[in-house]
């Protein structure tokens, strides 16, 4: 399998070709002008958005855990193969975690009321 690759023109780093940031620096790649810059986000809907749903799956013990651990697991990939910042990794693993967290919790909570209703006799 030939895969292209495409140098970074910040930092010369090697990257996947296609890959809309650079995997070594965070820059994005392609044609680059002369001129400034425009300002890159760090922030992501989707590893915010899955970082809440964990955050919510820990405090109300909810299976929102399910759709969050989902939306980290995309950035995260996003991530990987250059088309999010790199900058977005550690929010969206924290976020993976989290929710893995929350639902482990969630069916935890629900057995131990499933046992203790089964033993109450009700």
């Amino acid at each position: 399998m030939n895969i292209s690759m495409t140098n970074c023109m910040r930092c010369g780093s090697a990257n996947v070709g296609g890959a809309q940031f650079c995997s070594g620096c965070g820059a994005t790649l392609g044609f680059q002008n002369i001129g400034p810059q425009p300002v890159q986000k760090t922030g992501n809907g989707r590893a915010i958005l899955a970082l809440v749903l964990g955050i919510v799956g820990l405090v109300l013990c909810g299976f929102t855990a399910i759709p969050g651990a989902i939306l980290a697991w995309m950035e995260m990939q996003a991530v990987r193969e250059g088309r999010a910042p790199q900058a977005n990794g550690g929010m969206a693993k924290a976020a993976f975690w989290i929710n893995i967290a929350a639902l482990v919790l969630t069916v935890f909570f629900c057995l131990g009321f499933g046992l203790l209703g089964s033993l109450s006799g009700y």
